[in-house]
């Protein structure tokens, strides 16, 4: 049995003096730290692929997490399973992600899917990065995603869904500037 490609372990405490944890303490680290209270945590976390650099691969990853704290718990915030064709993979299960060309350290994601909740499970079909278009000698690129999920009960509605469409144009790669736009549709 091959080993996991990465393992990460992780032990650590967040603590206040007030009545709750300070706000970016607890945000954007996809519901893994409990707003309401001072708390430890442990992460396991393994992912493993098969297969890089030919056509085909295959990989995994799961994460299990722990919280001890007024709103303790243990859930599993990634478990996926990729399969990947030359640019195209597919994956199915629950990654924690950003969508659209979100710059991540200054925002808390987009205004469908955040990194404050745990990730929903979804299937996805996207691009690896940007790929060239045929006949265009690398001067033009696209990428895109396509995703379907499914929403906890435990919410508002039941039987939520969720649909998830990107598509990006980047034009001039072979130069030090390039122009790209493209269309989010959450």
């Amino acid at each position: 049995q091959p080993a996991p490609d990465r393992v990460e372990v992780e032990v650590g405490a967040t603590g206040t003096t007030g009545s709750a944890v300070p706000f970016w303490l607890h945000t954007g680290v996809d519901g893994r730290i409990d707003p309401a209270s001072s708390g430890g945590r442990l992460r396991v976390r393994a992912e493993r692929t098969v297969g890089a650099q030919g056509d085909w691969g295959v990989g995994y990853g799961v994460e299990a997490f722990g919280r001890a704290s007024v709103h303790g718990t243990a859930f599993l915030p990634a478990l996926y399973v990729t399969g990947r064709y030359r640019f195209l993979e597919l994956r199915v299960g629950r990654k924690a992600e950003a969508l659209g060309t979100v710059a991540e350290g200054l925002t808390s994601g987009s205004l469908g899917q955040s990194r404050n909740a745990t990730p929903i499970p979804k299937i996805v079909l996207l691009t690896d990065g940007y790929t060239a278009v045929p006949l265009t000698q690398q001067w033009v690129e696209f990428k895109g995603r396509y995703a379907d999920g499914l929403l906890p009960d435990d919410r508002f509605a039941e039987g939520g869904y969720l649909h998830q469409k990107t598509f990006y144009l980047r034009v001039g790669t072979p130069l030090p500037v390039q122009i790209y736009g493209g269309l989010v549709h959450d």
